[in-house]
């Protein structure tokens, strides 16, 4: 049976589409990436990646465009897994 597509959405962190992840609705994504858990593990990846990122607090997903959105289900045909865990993929330049 295959599965319904959920909408992609994606973030974009200092002008560029960085992640990608699936929610239920805008809401739904706006209420994920606010999160404190969210927050902090971003905050860590761009920490790791020497990356300073002034904007964290008001960080807006939109809606993905048709490559992202491609992108994000070929990654998550891949790693993702029955478990119903919140994957994000991490956008690579050919996205763009």
């Amino acid at each position: 049976m295959k599965r319904k597509e959920i909408p992609v959405f994606v973030l974009d962190i200092m002008g560029r589409p960085e992640f990608a992840f699936e929610a239920g609705s805008m809401a739904e994504a706006e209420q994920l990436v606010s999160a404190p858990s969210f927050s902090r593990a971003l905050s860590d990846f761009l920490v790791t990646r020497h990356e300073v990122h002034a904007e964290r607090a008001c960080l807006r997903p939109r809606a993905a465009n048709a490559i992202e959105a491609s992108f994000y289900r070929d990654f998550a045909c891949e790693f993702a897994d029955a478990s119903g865990d919140v994957l994000f993929a991490h956008l690579c330049d050919e996205a763009s």
